[in-house]
């Protein structure tokens, strides 16, 4: 594929660019090489080197992720990161896993680098500090051709989520006279950051929602949550409830928390008074002495305090 000649002194040594006679790129492959001389007296010799590789091809890898950010705190969501990697075959590839400190993971693989998953410990298997990592894998074959994957930004946060609420009142009569005509609710999350998703609903005994929020009504959880005792559905809500929230983030946690249970009513206390007999002479003869009196009170909400009064009518 390609020849060189001269009449003249033989060279210490001679480089070969992989082209051909017609200046083309000869195809990947084995060659080796010979040398003919001839002296001027005639005499003539020939020698042949080993076979060596033309190679080049570089090595292959892709990498990719299906999220850049992950909590390894065992509670079954996002818990690792999966690394799905094609490559070409290769005697020896490296990897390395590191964050601003330096490596935390190292390895080899020779052929084809699986797939894994790193769960964010280091070579001891010890949870590495919450921060920003990179991923890097690399390759250099036996003829100097390279080939490198890597994926950066990628962020490991351990930090515990959890969620409380907390209600104002032990009841409300939304009646729109002004006293307990509305519920508070106070939300504290201990991570009000990368939030992905998350819903607030009130709920009653049964825990079908009556009306709800979620982060279409506002990127940011809300701090306090004001309800009216108006249901979705434009009615007054009458009942025991409660309110439930909802939290996904970014990097896998899930948060669910209810509130304590509270009355919901605009309708007053049905009261009813029943006395007999209609008249009755307190003079101890025995005959219509007492006076007899039912009380019966309903009420969706507990009473707070009563009162029963016998007025003069004049």
């Amino acid at each position: 594929v390609k020849t060189v000649e001269a009449k003249k002194s033989l060279p210490a040594s001679f480089t070969w660019n992989g082209l051909s006679d017609d200046g083309t790129r000869c195809a990947d492959g084995e060659y080796y090489a010979t040398l003919e001389t001839v002296s001027k007296n005639g005499s003539e010799a020939m020698t042949s080197t080993q076979h060596f590789i033309l190679d080049t091809v570089s090595p292959q890898i892709t990498m990719s992720v299906p999220y850049n950010i992950f909590s390894p705190d065992k509670d079954g969501n996002r818990d690792a990161l999966p690394l799905t990697i094609t490559s070409s075959s290769e005697a020896k590839w490296t990897g390395r896993i590191y964050g601003k400190a330096g490596d935390v993971r190292t390895f080899t693989w020779q052929g084809t680098v699986p797939s894994f998953d790193w769960d964010g410990t280091d070579e001891n298997g010890n949870l590495v500090e919450d921060g920003k990592y990179s991923v890097a894998i690399e390759c250099t074959d036996a003829a100097g051709n390279k080939g490198s994957s890597k994926i950066e930004g990628i962020t490991l946060d351990k930090r515990e989520a959890k969620a409380y609420i907390t209600t104002e009142l032990d009841g409300i009569s939304p009646n729109g006279d002004g006293i307990l005509d509305e519920q508070k609710f106070n939300i504290k999350a201990t991570l009000t950051e990368g939030i992905s998703s998350w819903t607030f609903d009130v709920v009653n005994a049964d825990g079908v929602s009556v009306k709800g929020w979620s982060e279409k009504d506002s990127a940011d959880l809300p701090a306090v949550f004001t309800w009216d005792g108006i249901k979705s559905d434009g009615y007054t809500a009458e009942g025991s409830f409660s309110s439930r929230l909802h939290i996904a983030y970014e990097k896998g946690n899930v948060v669910d928390v209810s509130s304590s249970s509270f009355i919901c009513t605009a309708t007053p206390p049905a009261l009813k008074v029943r006395t007999a007999p209609e008249y009755f002479s307190p003079d101890n003869d025995d005959e219509n002495d007492d006076l007899f009196i039912l009380l019966k009170g309903t009420s969706v909400a507990s009473l707070k305090n009563w009162s029963f009064t016998i007025k003069d009518p004049n």
